[in-house]
């Protein structure tokens, strides 16, 4: 299993983009995180079936509004809070072993 990380401008439709992108590279999805603050989106997707190379990199990057796109060795933790008066949010705290 390998882990990427996307970091892109916050527009509508980013983010189905980036998993059509994925799909139409029949790359398997295991889990995806997504964080969206000050006008940037951050993606952290595990995937199932892919193997480390740069095509699926330099695929992602070259979507539109993607700025970065990035394998990730270390192991993240992902804090997920919500609240009723408020949108869901999510705070990505790691690499693990680096500042915890």
């Amino acid at each position: 299993m390998e882990v990427i990380r996307i970091i892109g401008e916050n527009t509508q439709g980013i983010f189905p983009k980036v998993l059509s992108e994925l799909v139409r590279r029949k790359v398997e999805v295991n889990r995806a995180f997504v964080e969206r603050s000050n006008g940037k989106i951050e993606m952290i997707i595990e995937l199932r079936n892919s193997s480390l190379n740069g095509k699926l990199l330099h695929s992602l990057r070259n979507l539109q509004d993607v700025i970065s796109v990035e394998y990730l060795k270390e192991k993240y933790i992902c804090r997920w809070e919500l609240s009723p008066e408020e949108n869901s949010q999510m705070t990505f705290v790691g690499p693990l072993g680096k500042d915890n």
